[in-house]
């Protein structure tokens, strides 16, 4: 399949798209489902630390973690909010299966949770991720790619690399209705991030993750941290700092759900936290 012929598809699909009734248009701007992806999972390991430490079983603790908080959570019970993982074990899924466990859970918003790598072993800080076929800069292209390549390209080992490209611009066309959206939620996070954890600010960045494509609602990918980092790996081993990092990503949620269900016609980012 050959470029022109993914370009004349996709603007099909945009056609296809924009002809479709949005249903969120009908209902009432509620936020009840949450899905959180823990990033990885059993033969994918993700990053590794210099200390051995495994970017999948930190992602899935603060997954747990985060699915605990929001359980528990006063004003989310009141509202019956639920929150779904796309996995509570280390199991591996593919890329599709994260997607479709979302979408048929009915969610209001999907977070991805990973944890960052760099050569340069200082690096440090959060940056989270929106899906756009157009890195923001090199960097965020070079992990979208590490990501990608970690987690597999499509749905099965069949899957070329062009019909995969194909399936990225369609998930981009249905993305964009949410982009303010995860726009904002992606302000949010970074913003409790830099408060709460003193993490370097990384910022809001857009890149081509598969891991989001696919994902009919608003959807980001946090990179919490660097597990490169000597430090920053001994720290993402403690309990406390996994309940920091999930209490940052609570607040964000909280907050998202507070002003879009405030009734305003749209979410644009606001660039602060709580």
């Amino acid at each position: 399949m050959n470029r022109a012929l993914i370009a004349f598809l996709a603007l099909i699909s945009i056609s296809a798209v924009a002809a479709v009734p949005d249903d969120n248009a009908l209902r009432a701007p509620q936020v009840r489902t949450i899905v959180i992806d823990p990033g990885h999972g059993g033969s994918d390991q993700g990053s590794i630390g210099a200390g051995g430490l495994m970017e999948k079983d930190v992602t899935l603790a603060v997954a747990l973690k985060l699915r605990d908080l929001i359980s528990s959570d006063p004003d989310l019970r009141r509202d019956n909010v639920r929150v779904v993982l796309t996995r509570d074990d280390d199991i591996k899924l593919s890329l599709e299966d994260r997607a479709a466990k979302a979408n048929s859970e009915d969610g209001d918003l999907y977070i991805s949770i990973h944890i960052n790598s760099h050569q340069v072993r200082s690096a440090y800080g959060a940056e989270t991720y929106i899906l756009s076929l157009k890195a923001s800069d090199e960097h965020a292209r070079n992990v979208a790619q590490v990501e990608n390549e970690a987690m597999g390209l499509g749905n099965s080992e069949n899957d070329s690399a062009e019909s995969d490209d194909l399936k990225l611009i369609l998930f981009d066309v249905i993305q964009k209705k949410y982009i303010e959206e995860s726009k904002f939620v992606a302000d949010v996070i970074q913003a409790e991030f830099h408060g709460n954890l003193q993490s370097r600010d990384r910022g809001v960045k857009q890149a081509p993750f598969r891991v989001l494509k696919g994902v009919a609602m608003p959807a980001v990918l946090v990179e919490v941290d660097y597990i490169s980092n000597p430090g920053k790996e001994q720290l993402l081993r403690t309990d406390a700092y996994r309940t920091r990092i999930a209490e940052s990503l609570l607040h964000a949620i909280k907050e998202y759900k507070r002003i879009k269900e405030s009734g305003r016609p749209s979410i644009a980012p606001a660039g602060s936290g709580r």
